[in-house]
């Protein structure tokens, strides 16, 4: 549809649908950090469109959009944005390491770009590394409860129904889009 081409620092449309497109790779450009991207390609491209959704009113979803989104709430909307549109990748895993171990937070990384790389619709193809970012993303979650609930922030049985509550309403979000999927497929 689109392509930033950061040698040149230009973009191409591939597309009619100019206004989502061009959000898109303008969020690109305006991030643009040479050596981050190839590595973080998942996440890049995710964190891209989840930005482009929150500022432009798109709705364009996929699974690693959904994890991108959930990863924006633990860490915070401020800090996580911030460092993308520096073209600070490397900035989100120092963030990170704070609560994930090193191994952790590549396999995150590498799931991502899998997911990113893979097709959307073939769910069978893709459910490991779902299950494996649904892992990670749930124990980032539980991670950043247990702080609150050491710090007296709130107390243990808060601390353990919203960590289930959280788990289980992304199950149901990776199920319903699975089956929005689905019937786009069918259709």
């Amino acid at each position: 549809l689109g392509s930033y081409y950061y040698n040149k620092n230009k973009i191409k449309l591939y597309t009619e649908n100019v206004d989502c497109v061009l959000n898109h790779e303008l969020l690109h450009m305006s991030s643009f950090s040479k050596g981050n991207k190839l590595r973080f390609k998942g996440l890049d491209e995710a964190y891209t469109q989840f930005l482009a959704n929150y500022y432009f009113h798109e709705n364009t979803l996929s699974y690693h959009i959904l994890f991108v989104e959930c990863l924006d709430k633990i860490m915070g909307h401020n800090v996580l944005s911030k460092l993308y549109l520096s073209g600070n990748l490397i900035g989100v895993v120092n963030f990170l390491e704070k609560i994930a171990s090193e191994e952790e937070i590549y396999c995150f990384i590498k799931n991502m770009n899998i997911l990113y790389n893979k097709s959307y619709y073939d769910f069978e193809k893709i459910q490991k590394y779902i299950d494996e970012v649904y892992d990670f993303i749930v124990t980032l979650y539980a991670r950043r409860q247990y702080k609150k609930f050491n710090n007296n922030e709130i107390n243990n049985e808060e601390c353990y129904y919203t960590i289930i509550f959280y788990a289980d309403q992304l199950r149901k979000n990776i199920k319903s889009l699975f089956e929005s999927n689905k019937k786009y497929l069918e259709n």
